[in-house]
């Protein structure tokens, strides 16, 4: 039995670091105005680029502004930081492309029990997301309500 006790102790503390050498998913670059503001953002829209995100990074790759999370349609949307490095905040936007929800998400650490991790919901139904340095949306005086727009 102990041998058993043992070896779930070595795939718990080796599953995280097994996470560290994946690579990251590629992500096309879409632009959003939010306000004055255009943004140069990784789009994520498959299941492998939503479950990834931000994850295993302690700053916004080069020439990176955020993240746009695309889902096929309007629902409450579910985020959590696990491996995520970085504080961010996050807007939930609705189909018609505007933003619902805002809510600041605090950074996790590598050893972070999934049990036990914050789950972010938006407030109301939304089809994207849009995370970026936490503050960004407060520092540039973007609320619920404000049009965002995803260019060509």
């Amino acid at each position: 039995m102990a041998w058993l006790a043992s070896f779930c102790l070595s795939i718990l503390i080796a599953v995280p670091c097994f996470a560290e050498t994946l690579p990251r998913p590629k992500f096309e670059s879409v632009k959003v105005k939010i306000s004055n503001h255009i943004l140069n953002l990784e789009h994520a829209k498959s299941d492998r680029q939503r479950s990834y995100g931000l994850m295993l990074i302690t700053e916004m790759p080069e020439g990176v502004d955020g993240m746009l999370f695309e889902f096929k349609k309007e629902q409450i949307l579910n985020f959590w930081m696990k491996n995520t490095y970085i504080d961010l905040s996050i807007a939930f936007v609705n189909s018609r492309l505007k933003i619902v929800d805002i809510q600041q998400m605090k950074a996790t650490s590598l050893m972070s029990n999934s049990d036990n991790l914050k789950v972010y919901s938006s407030k109301r139904p939304a089809q994207f997301a849009i995370e970026m340095p936490m503050g960004w949306f407060q520092k540039n005086s973007i609320s619920a309500g404000t049009k965002v727009q995803i260019l060509p």
